[in-house]
């Protein structure tokens, strides 16, 4: 390669490195990266839960836009209001990808802690989605199941479990006991044709 090329490439680089190193520190110094996104979050998590079987969310009803917020909050909540992979650090391991290296927050997706590759539609369910960064998503877990990356070990395996412990314990919680309860009523009922109920024979 020519040398004028080669110093091209490792300014780039350079300066990519910068950039993210700048958008690190934008992430560090705003108290309210992790909880920004949250509202804009809880809408996507309609169409989200009308795949996971709940056919009557819509984005046009205010009710069901409380409950996805509410659900989100609660979600977000039992992985320790942070994001799915966050470990304790001076800078976020943490961010977002490059085209939105310019916000000082977290743009969270939803992630699937049993992932779509592998288990296709059973990952749409509910109990399985949890708020990760962009670049966790896409590059920490890309594509596996969390309880795949415990291979790894260190802080990333111990952060894995406290989240699946806490989530164990969430769904087990009278919270969600709720929160499932409102959603009920959003998951439409299999049609019954009349011929097919039939009729007792009466009481004896």
């Amino acid at each position: 390669m020519d040398e004028s090329l080669e110093n091209q490439s490792a300014d780039a680089i350079l300066k990519e490195k910068l950039r993210l190193k700048k958008h690190r520190e934008k992430l560090r110094d705003n108290p309210t990266a992790y909880t920004q996104d949250m509202e804009r979050k809880s809408v996507t998590l309609v169409s989200l839960l009308k795949k996971s079987g709940y056919n009557k969310m819509d984005k046009n009803n205010p009710r069901c836009l409380q409950l996805a917020y509410d659900i989100t909050m609660a979600i977000f909540e039992a992985q320790g209001c942070k994001p799915y992979f966050h470990i304790d650090s001076d800078l976020p391991y943490c961010w977002n990808v490059p085209a939105k290296w310019n916000l000082n927050y977290i743009y969270y997706e939803w992630g699937h802690m049993k992932s779509r590759h592998n288990h296709e539609k059973k990952a749409d369910d509910i109990k399985n989605l949890c708020l990760q960064s962009q670049r966790c998503n896409q590059h920490i877990q890309s594509g596996l199941d969390t309880e795949d990356l415990k291979i790894y070990g260190g802080k990333l395996a111990e952060i894995i479990d406290k989240n699946e412990a806490s989530f164990k314990k969430f769904y087990a919680s009278p919270k969600w006991v709720k929160l499932e309860e409102r959603l009920f009523e959003f998951k439409s009922r299999p049609y019954i044709k009349k011929s097919d109920i039939k009729v007792g024979a009466g009481i004896l």
